[in-house]
């Protein structure tokens, strides 16, 4: 009879540690089989990656006019405020919608219900400083202008006129409201 000698060095070996062993010897011989010439065919030497963004389009009032203060209100007095300009970041000029409204329709006085009308031009590319009556802007109105190239301003004076009888009107501060909203 013949019997077995455990060697010292070597633990003795389980069932489940020689799957281990042998799932080992798989992984080996698949990377193995991996590296080969004909694995290698699938392979290039040059990789491309085409990558794409967008800017979507902007446009942004830039000047504001300096100084609204339009002085003492007299009937047919016209003041010009300062500059109105916006830019937009097109490619290429192009139309642009710019919504108007006002608040009161007319410079309305501080504390009571008296108004007193005007009319508003934007001497800008487009417009040509007509004068619009801000009572038909109490809701919003729309018009439509030509931007300038990317990051062209397009700009103009912007004048205040007074229409509306003013010599009966009692003394106080008038105001209104302009609200330009722009898009491309």
């Amino acid at each position: 009879m013949t019997a077995f000698v455990r060697e010292p060095s070597r633990p003795e070996q389980t069932w489940p540690g020689r799957l281990q062993t042998g799932a080992v010897a798989l992984a080996i011989a698949g990377l193995l089989a991996a590296a080969s010439p004909a694995a290698a065919a699938a392979f290039t030497n040059t990789a491309q990656i085409e990558l794409s963004g967008t800017i979507p389009p902007t446009c942004g009032f830039t000047t504001l006019p300096a100084n609204p203060d339009l002085g003492v209100l007299a009937t047919g007095s016209v003041v010009t405020i300062g500059a109105l300009a916006f830019t937009c970041n097109l490619a290429a000029s192009g139309p642009v919608a710019i919504t108007i409204q006002t608040t009161n329709g007319a410079l309305k006085r501080d504390g009571g219900p008296e108004t007193a009308a005007y009319d508003a031009a934007w001497d800008v590319q487009g417009r040509d400083g007509d004068f619009g009556n801000a009572s038909a802007w109490t809701s919003p109105t729309t018009f439509q202008l030509v931007s300038g190239l990317s990051g062209v301003a397009q700009s103009g004076a912007y004048k205040i006129r007074i229409t509306g009888p003013t010599a009966n009107l009692p003394a106080g501060t008038y105001r209104d409201t302009i609200t330009y909203t722009i898009t491309p």
